[in-house]
């Protein structure tokens, strides 16, 4: 039914959070998503490291894509430096 939760409802909310300048809400709410059977996906690292990137802190988008790959999620397009850093060559 469309009353159930998904990845994708958890996804939303982290990236909302990203765009309201709270990166660290999103780092919780991934953390949250670990510990429930509603496991993040490669959206949900992509979505914590764009919210890290617009804080600037490149260490925290380097730990957040490190650990979707420590999980078994392979980076795309949108998990590449340059797309979170538009100064990055």
């Amino acid at each position: 039914a469309g009353d159930e939760l998904s990845p994708h409802c958890f996804n939303v909310v982290i990236s909302g959070h990203g765009k309201a300048g709270r990166p660290e809400r999103a780092r919780l709410l991934v953390e949250c998503m670990r510990l429930s059977p509603w496991k993040p996906t490669l959206v949900s690292y992509n979505a914590l490291a764009a919210a890290w990137a617009a804080k600037g802190n490149i260490g925290a988008v380097d730990a957040a894509l490190s650990q979707a790959v420590d999980e078994g999620h392979t980076l795309d397009r949108y998990s590449r430096p340059r797309n979170q850093y538009p100064f990055w060559v």
